[in-house]
């Protein structure tokens, strides 16, 4: 199972883990054995610096919520009643997702961005053609405003 598991009894004390709950709480590894109180491991968390939402439950919070650990992993996680009045937290990394999201996000904007820079060369290429084309008319004129003129002050100018 890629997910972390553990069960909790009606006391809210710990019954089982998983391999993948204990790996990640492993600076906890004093406190994660069957008998302990969740309160307990959430303080032992808050102590230690890792995440409380890891361990057990958190008092005040919802049923599914999310926590990152130290080591810069997210994680998504669900806590169930059971039907003898204890409680089974599970929660999977979501951390690669995150950053393919992330990596989604950032490509999108990129393109957003090379989207506008074509639009705005689009439209300054039609701005210079219009004008190109006034301009064309006058050096026309003015070209043949040389070749009548005889006065070499009036040619100048």
């Amino acid at each position: 199972m890629d997910q972390g598991f553990a069960l909790f009894d009606a006391e809210d004390c710990l019954l089982l883990a998983n391999k993948r709950y204990l790996e990640a709480n492993a600076p906890l590894a004093e406190c994660l054995v069957p008998g302990t109180p969740s309160a307990e491991l959430v303080a032992a968390a808050r102590q230690a610096d890792h995440a409380p939402g890891a361990v057990g439950w958190v008092e005040g919070s919802a049923g599914g919520y999310a926590f990152a650990l130290p080591n810069g992993r997210h994680f998504e996680a669900n806590r169930r009643r059971t039907s003898d009045g204890g409680f089974v937290l599970a929660w999977r990394d979501v951390t690669e997702q995150r950053a393919a999201e992330r990596e989604l996000a950032r490509r999108r904007e990129a393109s957003f961005q090379s989207e506008k820079l074509t639009a705005l060369g689009e439209l300054l290429a039609g701005v210079a053609h219009e004008l190109n084309n006034l301009l064309s008319v006058v050096v026309g004129q003015s070209l043949m405003l040389c070749e009548d003129l005889d006065d070499p002050t009036h040619l100048r100018r």
